[in-house]
This record gives structure tokens, C-alpha cells and sequence, in this order.
């Protein structure tokens, strides 16, 4: 799927689910390629956090995995 959205930077997105108001962080590569298989990284953050600020896990993927940043609706994810 092509690109919506600048490459090599992590970008909020704003959702609805489950009638909760969420928000996530994409990072695609800079140089993404609609066309090629990449890797996925999922970050969920830890209690107290909020899922702003993204550990820099792109220094040891590169340009190679798309990473998604989670944020909890609470300050902790949890399992119902």
C-alpha cells in the first residue's frame, strides 16, 4: 500500500476503538517500498508511560521494519 504519510519519522495517528478515543505512533522507512515485505515492530510502553516518546528501536532496525508505538487508554495496558 502506498505511503500516506512522511517517511523516517514517526507520525500520531488517531483512532476510535471500542468507543474509546486511542492514538498510535507509525514510523514507516525513508525509503519505503509499497511494493516490498518489511518486518513490523509493536512497542507497547509500561505503566506511567504514554506511548509519546518511542524507544529508538530504529538504530538497530534501520530502514529496515516499519514500528508501531502503542498508547494504553489507562497508564498501564491491560489483559479483560
Amino acid at each position: 500500500m502506498a505511503a500516506t504519510q512522511d517517511q523516517g519519522t514517526y507520525v500520531q495517528h488517531d483512532i476510535t476503538s471500542g468507543g474509546n478515543a486511542r492514538s498510535y505512533r507509525l514510523r514507516l522507512p525513508k525509503n519505503y517500498a509499497p511494493m516490498r515485505a518489511y518486518p513490523l515492530i509493536i512497542l507497547a510502553h509500561g505503566c506511567t508511560g504514554n506511548g509519546g516518546t518511542p524507544f529508538p528501536i530504529e538504530q538497530a532496525s534501520g530502514d529496515d521494519a516499519i514500528v508501531v508505538a502503542l498508547k494504553s487508554v489507562g497508564e498501564c495496558f491491560e489483559y479483560s
